[in-house]
């Protein structure tokens, strides 16, 4: 009978070991190396001028006028009824609605002091026009 012949070794362990090595030997020489060089910075481009002016803005709102009390005309409760009475004077209420409601001069018209402004053109420009409750 014949002996049983031996198994060769593998060879396995020895490529891992092998490629191990390797790969350590290769991080090894890229923590040692030196940083690679960043390329330039690139200066921004040149933005050229607009071709068109801006658009023109809005006009803001005018402030407020200091009024000085003194230079607001006044007029006497008889001359407000006698120019009213002839027709030539209207009693305007610049309350809001609901004091219009509770209570106001009999033939006052009624535009609340917030919305004054857009309702300015519908008065007669003609009459004498007299607030009250301002």
């Amino acid at each position: 009978m014949k002996p049983s012949p031996k198994p060769s070794p593998s060879r396995w362990p020895l490529i891992l070991v092998g490629a191990g090595l390797a790969l350590l030997i290769l991080v090894i020489a890229l923590a040692l190396a030196p940083p690679a060089l960043a390329p330039p910075a690139l200066a921004p481009p040149a933005l050229a001028p607009p071709a068109l002016a801006p658009p023109a803005l809005a006009p803001t709102p005018a402030a407020p006028v200091a009024v000085n009390v003194s230079d607001i005309p006044r007029a006497t409760l008889a001359e407000a009824k006698a120019a009213f009475d002839a027709g030539s004077a209207l009693f305007l209420d610049v309350r809001d609605a609901g004091s219009y409601e509770t209570s106001h001069i009999a033939g006052a018209e009624s535009i609340p002091l917030t919305r004054l402004e857009q309702e300015l053109g519908k008065l007669d420009k003609g009459r004498w026009i007299i607030t009250y409750c301002t």
